[in-house]
């Protein structure tokens, strides 16, 4: 990790905090994006439903 090499002149407690703190960033995106993912796909299915009914 590039940002560990950076702030190791800091307090190592400081590496840690932003180390954690991009993961967590990380991770909310990666949520954010299965989710838009799964409600793409359920608009699909939805108009496919509406199509076979009309």
């Amino acid at each position: 990790m590039t940002i560990n090499k950076y702030f190791h002149g800091f307090a190592s407690p400081l590496g840690i905090y932003l180390t954690f703190l991009a993961s967590l960033v990380t991770i909310f995106c990666r949520m954010l994006a299965v989710r838009n993912y799964l409600h793409h796909v359920d608009n699909l299915k939805q108009l496919e439903n509406n199509q076979k009914a009309s």
